[in-house]
């Protein structure tokens, strides 16, 4: 049909079809936002900002090709003075990690939840089809890795608990550990040393979820006194898309009284914190949040901020300290006045995951050497959103002695994306025993070990 269509026309209607055809194929490219500010002034603590372009015809979509670690790239690059080797491979999406006391990692091995109801969208669809993902799976099970010898490779590996529901976070305390899924707190017995766990769970507390769940992880973490459990709990939308019923106590960090498992809201308006960490000497809150998709390559910021009881970031009216989002026809000038300014920009679309403190013995006390003794490792898993690609690194942000975070983000491993060749994605962190950081590779299903040289 088409073919006769075709021939029916005119040469001049086939050259005007054919630059018509052209026009729609090319217009993801010629009209794709780009960067227009040099992205090292948009991080620290005065970035650049600029008016978010979202005017644009064609959101940025920029996934890259997963290609995974081949014989000519075997491996990340890390700077001089340290050196990078492979802990622990043929697992499943490694999302998160966890040290345990005895030394023994667990490992949640997770994807996120699909509801029967709530199908993938094209979007969505379209990226597991460029990046050649669409058949991965995930047991959603946490994993226990031993490195019985201690040569800096796990030697053992077995099942620790499963038939979880999207797991990501975990924490210890005393002889309980917790886990968190996409959905829920729970509490299992646990004994030093055992490497299954087979009691049933209780659950401590319901998590938001729902059929609509963009930001499904859900990382947890112990007060320093072991009083409170910190949630952080992302929103379900980009900007709160379908309304805020359905983002009801999402956006925010939840602190649970593990005396009686009762929750407040301890800091809102953050669209998707993820790694959470006490500073290992003044014991303030900090995380690392990932910001609004689809305002264009140069906005807005992903952060590194302390987190204060009562604190208002902003999401979804506002963002970075008060800047309405012009999504938004009506502003109330009152709840703007009382946004809180984030401490530290990580830069546009980095997608920010795991954050750990040097010497913090809550994640086995990093050790990376003198020029990385104060401060924090921060991954970034790398973003779609952006043109060209950001994140796809670690960085470790200096901290002074006040407990501030100052300069620029120094890049201490990198090379997980090479042009559109994406070989892996970093996602969670801990130390090890001996104060080495190891790095969930969650697209390569692989944990990397960096180490002083």
């Amino acid at each position: 049909m088409l073919k006769n269509i075709w021939n029916r026309m005119s040469n001049r209607r086939r050259l005007l079809s054919g630059m018509l055809l052209l026009a729609c194929i090319s217009a993801p490219v010629v009209l794709r936002d780009r960067a227009h500010v040099p992205f090292d002034q948009v991080t620290g603590t005065k970035p650049v900002l600029t008016e978010p372009r979202w005017h644009r015809l064609w959101p940025v979509f920029n996934p890259g090709r997963f290609v995974g670690w081949s014989d000519d790239h075997k491996k990340p690059e890390t700077v001089s003075g340290l050196k990078i080797s492979l802990f622990a491979d043929k697992l499943f999406h490694p999302q998160w990690l966890y040290l345990l006391p005895n030394g023994d990692i667990l490992v949640s091995e997770s994807n996120a939840p699909i509801s029967s109801r709530h199908k993938p969208g094209f979007l969505k669809r379209l990226f597991w089809h460029l990046t050649r993902r669409e058949k991965d799976s995930s047991p959603d099970r946490i994993v226990l890795l031993r490195d019985s010898n201690h040569d800096g490779k796990a030697d053992q590996k077995s099942i620790f608990i499963d038939n979880l529901h999207s797991p990501f976070g975990i924490a210890l305390k005393g002889d309980r550990l917790y886990v968190a899924t996409s959905d829920a707190i729970l509490a299992y017995p646990y004994k030093g040393g055992e490497d299954h766990i087979t009691a049933p769970a209780q659950q401590i507390t319901a998590l938001p979820a729902g059929d609509i769940n963009l930001n499904w992880t859900r990382n947890i973490l112990l007060s320093p006194d072991g009083r409170f459990l910190y949630v952080a709990v992302g929103s379900a939308t980009n900007i709160a898309d379908k309304g805020m019923a359905l983002e009801k106590e999402r956006a925010a960090v939840w602190e649970i009284d593990l005396q009686n498992n009762s929750h407040r809201l301890y800091t809102t308006g953050l669209r998707n914190p993820v790694g959470m960490a006490f500073h290992p000497e003044t014991k303030a809150l900090w995380s690392v949040v990932d910001e609004r998709d689809n305002v264009g390559s140069d906005m807005v910021p992903d952060y590194l901020t302390q987190l204060n009881e009562g604190d208002y970031y902003g999401w979804p009216q506002f963002y970075w300290g008060g800047y309405p989002d012009r999504h938004f026809k009506k502003i109330d000038k009152l709840t703007q006045s009382t946004v809180t300014w984030p401490d530290y920009s990580l830069g546009a679309h980095v997608a920010p995951l795991a954050l750990v403190f040097a010497h913090d013995p809550a994640s086995g006390r990093v050790n990376l050497g003198d020029n990385f003794k104060n401060g924090a490792f921060i991954s970034e898993h790398g973003s779609l959103y952006r043109y060209p690609w950001s994140g796809y690194q670690v960085v470790f942000v200096a901290f002074n002695d006040k407990g501030e975070a100052t300069g620029k983000p120094i890049t201490v491993v990198k090379d997980f994306r090479q042009g559109n060749k994406v070989y892996g994605l970093p996602a969670g962190m801990t130390g090890d025993a001996s104060g080495a950081l190891l790095i969930a590779d969650e697209a390569s299903n692989r944990i990397w070990r960096l180490s002083k040289d």
